[in-house]
């Protein structure tokens, strides 16, 4: 019987991937004896609607998990963890198919955005960090304490167990993506992936785990952030920055053409009825003066780019990192899939654990990369 873990290690760029940075993930994706691949985000390129994306299978269209904090379905300005996915989980597929979970994250707020609560066992719970838990400096649990309850949840032999680290997210975003501080924050954070791989154990050979990251990351002047603020104000719509994208929402009649004459502004979308997406180039990002400081950003086209490492004793292992291993980007479209040929996309991986597990996700639109055994 498969057995699936799925770990998440947000914001760690696949630039940096290799044996000077990350020789525990190098490793373990040869143990397969295949190379460390790459996946492309769904966009916005950002934490929120990706992991919502990675357990249902479904695009922030369908999910509806489309930013940090977004307008619901009544217009209400309300945070995404309070919402959830509007889609069915693999957690919930699982409960379905008489499969167990468990899910330890270390940011609290994908409790709600991922709908872990479902799991059989989650942490932090109720998305909530416990009174006392170390934190990153943004306020999410450190690595150290979210792997402790990861490796006891691995230990317990749950058929899927979904972990995330939030730390490497936090380095790029405060330190800049590329600097040696943000380095040393990915090489501890590969360091946790050896007591992973130890707490697996005895049932190895019968898992399957992957690694991936959500988004990367790019270097931006804190300093010098697109506003929209006075723009939107005359045209009496609403905004919200969102790092390397911002959403417009609100009555425009010009289809957000006026945005085309914006400096720094790549490209714009329309993700709704009244809501666009408006996309940054390449090293520019949205903001306001409460959000200047930060040195690295994600969220439009550049940062599409996720690791993608397969490993685990399981034969399927081997063949779904044949498949994901070595793999490459498309040239990325902003409004819709562009994910082509040996490429893998973020909406793949539910389908493809749904298929490991034998549970059923009828509602997913990504690929399964291997079928079950």
């Amino acid at each position: 019987m498969v057995r699936v873990v799925f770990l998440v290690m947000d914001g760690l760029p696949s630039r940096h991937v290799g044996t000077a940075v990350t020789p525990v993930l190098a490793a373990l994706a040869s143990e397969t004896g295949c190379p460390p691949g790459v996946a492309e985000a769904v966009m916005p390129a950002d934490t929120y609607p990706n992991h919502a994306s990675f357990v249902t299978g479904v695009g922030p269209d369908r999910h509806g998990v489309l930013a940090n904090w977004y307008w619901d379905n009544d217009g209400v300005f309300r945070p995404a963890w309070e919402i959830g996915p509007r889609a069915p989980t693999l957690v919930d597929a699982c409960r379905a198919g008489g499969r167990s979970s468990a899910a330890v994250v270390g940011d609290q707020h994908l409790v709600g955005v991922m709908g872990l609560d479902r799991a059989d066992d989650h942490w932090p719970p109720g998305g909530e960090l416990p009174a006392g838990t170390p934190e990153d400096r943004l306020g999410y649990a450190d690595d150290p304490v979210a792997l402790e309850h990861l490796a006891s949840s691995l230990e317990a032999g749950y058929d899927l167990v979904i972990g995330h680290l939030n730390t490497p997210d936090t380095a790029g975003h405060l330190d800049g993506p590329d600097t040696d501080a943000a380095a040393d924050c990915y090489r501890s954070a590969d360091a946790c992936l050896s007591v992973v791989r130890d707490a697996i154990g005895r049932v190895w050979d019968d898992t399957v785990l992957i690694v991936v990251s959500d988004h990367a990351m790019e270097t931006v002047d804190p300093d010098d952030p697109i506003d929209l603020g006075p723009v939107v104000a005359e045209r009496g719509i609403g905004w919200l920055p969102e790092g390397g994208t911002a959403f417009v929402r609100g009555d425009d009649p010009d289809a957000g053409a006026w945005l085309d004459g914006v400096d720094g502004v790549e490209s714009h979308f329309e993700t709704a009825p009244g809501l666009r997406v408006a996309v940054a180039e390449r090293g520019r990002w949205f903001g306001i003066d409460g959000l200047r400081g930060y040195r690295g950003m994600h969220g439009n086209s550049a940062t599409r780019e996720q690791v993608a490492v397969v490993s685990g004793g399981h034969p399927a292992a081997g063949e779904l990192a044949a498949r994901v291993g070595g793999a490459s980007v498309s040239a990325a479209s902003v409004g819709g899939a562009s994910v082509g040929g040996a490429s893998v996309g973020a909406t793949d991986w539910a389908p493809t654990m749904a298929s490991l597990l034998g549970v059923r996700l009828p509602d997913a639109v990504g690929r399964v990369l291997v079928e079950g055994p």
